[in-house]
């Protein structure tokens, strides 16, 4: 029997657009295996719809669509920022007990916040770039922003809870300092300052099976 895989793109966030891009090259790399492919997208508004039309899945993890129920039988989460990456997508599929690929609702949570994943990694022992944290733009907060941007020079000012696509100002100018602060606050509560590190950039996947860790 053909195992039903549900690949979940779109979301609510800002890097919604962002995620259709991601979501084309999952169902082309998916089109040669022989699985029937539900893509669940999720509209700007929340809505859930397969292939244009309203959808939903139960908390037996069940798809409903065009009048049908579907077991599924793995989600695959495209989604960049809200719902995915933040954590609520992999909460909803372990309450339904439906096998997922993707970070733990744990990690997610940790992860998409990047000031809490700088805290992780600095009580783990990991060095990290420096950086500061803002959250209003009064006159204090900015000039030590300022001051962090003198000491530096090349920095990034980030939203905290937005991925890399949106929210994320690479500034080499102080003038450009208050506006990008500006524009990140109006994504997330807080900003993270941190100095540029020009270095290599490494990918490695680490998944789980059954009790062994692997990685790439």
């Amino acid at each position: 029997m053909k195992k039903n895989i549900a690949v979940i793109y779109g979301g609510t966030g800002e890097e919604h657009e962002i995620s259709l891009i991601s979501a084309e090259y999952v169902f082309d790399q998916l089109k040669d295996f022989d699985w029937n492919i539900f893509p669940i997208k999720i509209e700007k508004n929340g809505v859930w719809t397969v292939q244009g039309s309203q959808a939903a899945m139960t908390t037996a993890g069940q798809l409903i669509s065009g009048g049908e129920t579907i077991s599924i039988d793995l989600a695959v989460s495209v989604c960049h920022g809200h719902p995915g990456e933040t954590g609520h997508l992999p909460a909803f599929f372990e309450m339904c007990k439906v096998p997922f690929i993707g970070a733990s609702l744990e990690s997610s949570v940790h992860c998409f916040n990047k000031i809490s994943t700088k805290m992780w990694l600095e009580k783990r022992g990991i060095p990290t770039t420096p950086s500061t944290v803002v959250h209003t733009l009064d006159e204090k907060s900015l000039s030590e922003c300022e001051n962090f941007f003198d000491q530096f020079g090349d920095i990034f000012i980030k939203a905290s809870n937005q991925g890399s696509s949106v929210g994320c100002f690479h500034v080499t100018q102080r003038s450009q300092v208050k506006e990008s602060i500006a524009k990140a606050l109006q994504l997330s509560d807080y900003c993270l300052i941190e100095k540029t590190i020009k270095g290599r950039e490494l990918e490695v996947s680490v998944w789980k099976l059954g009790a062994e860790i692997k990685t790439s």
